[in-house]
């Protein structure tokens, strides 16, 4: 047998004093405070007083300063009252904030450049932040993609002048051919009638291949309650840009409505 014994010495309590924030200049103070998640009284922990430093940090880089960094001190007091009051001094080096300075798109014959370019997070004289520009190119490539793009790639390309104070970003992008359908395929109706799939299906015979429609037909036909399973795929042929729709289909069981009535006495 092995006994292991813990002797804990529990020592003082210590609590947050107060926590003091220096060298921002240009960012305003109550952004920072809202990102701070520990208070003045509570309990000090050093686990949660060195997450901080990636919450202020991500609120520069919101702001535009990429390289900003968060160093964070901890200054025990003297004892006070049973417990060690402890002051948490963060010191920021905010760095250099890059704006962006101008959003182009190459290569895209068959989109406008303002179509692509509308309702992105990255525009002119915006912060230039880096998490935006995977989440800018996503949205263009699903622009694509619901114009029936099925193989169109975007490629970001950020490019920094010297002292990086300005962002001049082109998406490069590679259409490929464009699908559309070519039939509509329906199976699997036996108690309902096939005019009522075709009722809620968002694209028809000559239409764009487009994903978000495909995702919209299958959720419109899961709400009308009538059927178990639903699932639309793609079926090739010999033509590249043309493809098939088959609407697969299970019903679920019959369901019936049945009506009745009723009385109540009493005794007065």
């Amino acid at each position: 047998e092995l006994v292991i014994t813990f002797r804990v010495a529990r020592g003082q309590p210590h609590r947050i004093a107060r926590v003091t924030i220096d060298g921002s200049a240009s960012v305003p103070m109550t952004d920072l405070e809202r990102a701070l998640r520990i208070r003045e009284g509570q309990p000090f922990s050093q686990a949660s007083v060195d997450a901080e430093a990636a919450g202020i940090e991500d609120v520069y880089r919101r702001s535009g300063f990429g390289a900003a960094k968060a160093d964070i001190g901890v200054i025990p007091q003297p004892p006070a009252a049973g417990q060690v009051p402890v002051v948490v001094a963060i010191q920021i080096r905010e760095g250099v904030r890059t704006v962006v300075r101008s959003v182009k798109v190459t290569d895209n014959p068959s989109m406008t450049e303002s179509a692509l370019l509308d309702g992105l997070r990255l525009q002119s004289v915006r912060p230039f932040v880096i998490a935006s520009l995977a989440a800018d190119r996503d949205a263009i490539l699903v622009k694509y993609l619901n114009a029936g793009y099925a193989n169109a790639t975007v490629e970001a390309r950020p490019e920094l002048n010297r002292d990086r104070t300005e962002a001049n970003i082109v998406y490069a992008v590679r259409e490929g051919p464009q699908v559309r359908v070519d039939h509509v395929l329906i199976v699997g109706p036996e108690r309902t009638d096939v005019s009522t799939v075709e009722k809620q299906l968002q694209l028809r015979a000559g239409d764009p291949l487009s994903r978000d429609a495909v995702l919209d037909s299958q959720q419109r036909l899961r709400a009308l309650g009538l059927y178990r399973s639903v699932t639309i795929s793609e079926l090739r042929h010999g033509e590249e840009n043309r493809r098939d729709l088959l609407v697969s289909v299970e019903e679920g069981p019959g369901t019936s409505i049945a009506y009745g009535g009723g009385f109540e006495l009493s005794r007065r």
